[in-house]
């Protein structure tokens, strides 16, 4: 439009140039500061352009790929947490990264391939100083590599034939007996302070060689974990998808592969949603199958309840007894505050035959109270949380172990 007009005012100026019988100098000068204007609008108009350009960008995307083909994801979150624990003799309090959600960042790209297939990427590494499950009374903070690399996987996509992983990553049966929609599960996994020790009572000291550790009597037989392995994931039926995949065990004899395969189902039913998992994992490393599940009920009221449970069959193992595990977990949503959901929860578990030392095989017991606030706003969550830890030895043992228990304050923001 301003072109037309400039066009408008040069016409008449000619004309007048005319009528006024002006002399062809007057003329060119005349076409140069046409020009001239034609030139400044043109430039003004490129730069309007790539300013609405470059602000319709920032509010789409904050990070851009260095192939405009790839799209590039950012995220993570900071989890740390503020610990108080006794273990019947010393007490202590310790500063720590939230071993049930670490700190963490990720990188995800992907690029369509067609209109059904799509290639993704994922890195993702966490960092986790002084790492809750790594402190105990009896060792003092964490000594461990600080830095997690937790993901580094190619993922070949398909809606019509479902997903192919490839690299590090969660393995097939990754979270299956983790299907938990209380929302406290950032505060109550039971992950929280795996090197404690038991200490025996009337003794105020641990021998290494006969007094347990938690993470050797207590686990709750999560699948397979995260793995270098090939995974495949079927397309979602009906709410139900299959997961199978290979990885390594580790072992340095004999045959070292791990097979695993489960199927997760998720659902919502008269207002109520519903979370399933049930695994299988063949060890041959580690000489054991492994089966396990969990499920997960949430109310449109915010009652919610989970239940895990596993089996570990080990072959060849002196004592001949497996090793099982059960967990549960009751939680309420309520609506207190403006900012966010509060959450409580109390749970209940235990382990039984997770080790066959004479001083170490028994049952390991777990109880727990957690209070959880949401801020929605700040994409942040803050928690309180109990947890006591009561270790049962084998009659034939002439150990009593103290219980052990851990308060710990908590907050996870997400970006």
């Amino acid at each position: 439009m301003k072109k037309v007009l400039i066009g408008f005012a040069a016409v008449a100026a000619i004309l007048s140039a005319g009528i006024s019988h002006a002399d062809s100098s007057e003329v060119m000068t005349l076409r140069q500061q046409i020009n001239e204007l034609n030139a400044r609008l043109d430039a003004l108009e490129g730069k309007s352009s790539g300013s609405s350009r470059m602000h319709k960008q920032s509010d789409n995307t904050v990070v851009h790929s260095r192939d405009e083909k790839v799209k590039l994801t950012i995220g993570g979150h900071v989890s740390v947490a503020t610990a108080w624990a006794d273990d019947g003799a010393k007490t202590g309090v310790y500063h720590v990264t939230n071993n049930n959600s670490i700190t963490r960042t990720h990188f995800i790209a992907e690029a369509p391939i067609s209109d059904d297939l799509t290639a993704k990427s994922i890195f993702e590494f966490g960092y986790r100083p002084n790492n809750s499950s790594d402190v105990s009374l009896r060792s003092g903070a964490a000594k461990k590599n600080n830095l997690d690399p937790r993901r580094a996987e190619f993922l070949l996509m398909s809606q019509k034939m479902g997903t192919l992983y490839m690299g590090k990553g969660p393995s097939a049966t990754d979270d299956s007996s983790e299907q938990d929609l209380s929302g406290t599960y950032l505060a109550t996994s039971s992950y929280l302070t795996d090197s404690s020790y038991f200490v025996n009572k009337g003794e105020i000291t641990t021998d290494p060689k006969t007094s347990p550790r938690l993470i050797e009597v207590y686990d709750p037989f999560d699948g397979n974990g995260r793995k270098q392995r090939i995974r495949y994931d079927s397309p979602i039926f009906q709410g139900v998808q299959l997961r199978v995949g290979h990885s390594a065990s580790g072992s340095t004899t004999g045959n070292n592969s791990t097979h695993d395969a489960a199927l997760f189902y998720g659902a919502k039913i008269s207002g109520y949603t519903v979370r399933a998992a049930a695994a299988a994992v063949r060890n041959d490393g580690g000489q054991y199958k492994q089966y396990n599940g969990s499920l997960s009920v949430l109310a449109p009221f915010g009652t919610n309840i989970s239940f895990a449970g596993g089996t570990r069959d080990y072959r060849n193992r002196p004592g001949g007894s497996n090793a099982e595990n059960y967990f549960v977990k009751l939680g309420q949503h309520v609506d207190m505050l403006d900012c966010g959901k509060t959450i409580f929860s109390v749970d209940y578990g235990q382990t039984r035959n997770l080790s066959t030392d004479a001083d170490k095989k028994g049952t390991a017991k777990l109880f727990g109270a957690t209070a959880l606030q949401k801020f929605d706003s700040a994409a942040t969550e803050m928690f309180l949380t109990w947890r006591g830890h009561q270790f049962d030895v084998q009659k034939s043992s002439t150990k009593d172990y103290k219980d052990i228990h851990v308060v710990m304050l908590g907050a996870r923001l997400k970006f």
